[in-house]
């Protein structure tokens, strides 16, 4: 067995939940910066090598040590949760994972510069998925619209949520079970309020265009549905006074 060390990692709260947990999982999917991986509940982890993609499911850990499980891994594969270590079963030697130090990612209650939400009305030319055109679909109509791991309706869904849940809103009630397992993960830690790092700190810079910038390149449309969502959630809700 080759044994990795990791002398600083960060972690999501809720993946640290499951890390000190202990259980099997297997490689769900494979993308050239990130994995998921998923057990028999059907419980979806994402481990990363970039500190700015952490999301609220997420484990970043170092670039060097990344890659070479990246190298390593096939979907399928068998991994380990057990306390500050992670097993990757492969085809060939299995990978220790060992997590030294593990800093937690949480930052709530979030600190929001109040600039965000004029930088967010002022958005123009967002590249959207065109489906987010009818503004007249429910929430729940646009749960599981659209491609992709995260289809775009989620994307959508989650910007306002992260808006109504910034201003004491109540979120709306959703049966999430006609849409991904990984955008359910994210719709169930969006009901907690534990979103990813790129979110938060776009709510809390002092520079807020430079975190749009990197919204509108995140994913394939991913970032700027989301950004869609936060720009329609505060115009309805500064049409409500």
């Amino acid at each position: 067995m080759q044994k990795l060390r990791v002398s600083t990692s960060t972690s999501s709260h809720y993946f640290h939940e499951q890390l000190k947990k202990s259980g099997l999982y297997q490689v769900h999917s494979i993308f050239n910066s990130s994995f998921n991986i998923v057990n028999q509940e059907m419980t979806f982890l994402n481990i990363n090598q970039n500190l700015e993609t952490l999301s609220a499911i997420g484990l970043m850990i170092e670039k060097d040590v990344f890659q070479k499980i990246l190298k390593a891994i096939k979907v399928n594969d068998i991994v380990k949760l057990d306390n500050n270590k992670i097993i990757f079963y492969t085809s060939s030697n299995p990978l220790l994972l060992e997590l030294v130090t593990i800093d937690l990612f949480n930052p709530y209650p979030i600190t929001v510069n109040p600039m965000v939400f004029s930088h967010l009305l002022n958005l123009n030319n967002l590249q959207y998925d065109p489906l987010l055109n009818n503004r007249e679909l429910t929430f729940q109509q646009r749960v599981g619209r659209g491609t992709g791991f995260t289809p775009s309706g989620d994307d959508f869904n989650w910007g306002y949520m992260m808006i109504l849940s910034l201003f004491n809103q109540q979120l709306p009630s959703l049966v999430i079970t006609k849409t991904t397992l990984i955008s359910q993960s994210i719709y169930d830690r969006l009901y907690q309020e534990q979103w990813g790092w790129i979110y938060v700190q776009l709510f809390q810079s002092s520079i807020p265009q430079i975190q749009i910038d990197s919204l509108m390149t995140y994913g394939h449309t991913s970032g700027q549905d989301t950004l869609f969502g936060m720009k329609c959630a505060l115009e309805d809700l500064k049409n409500r006074k």
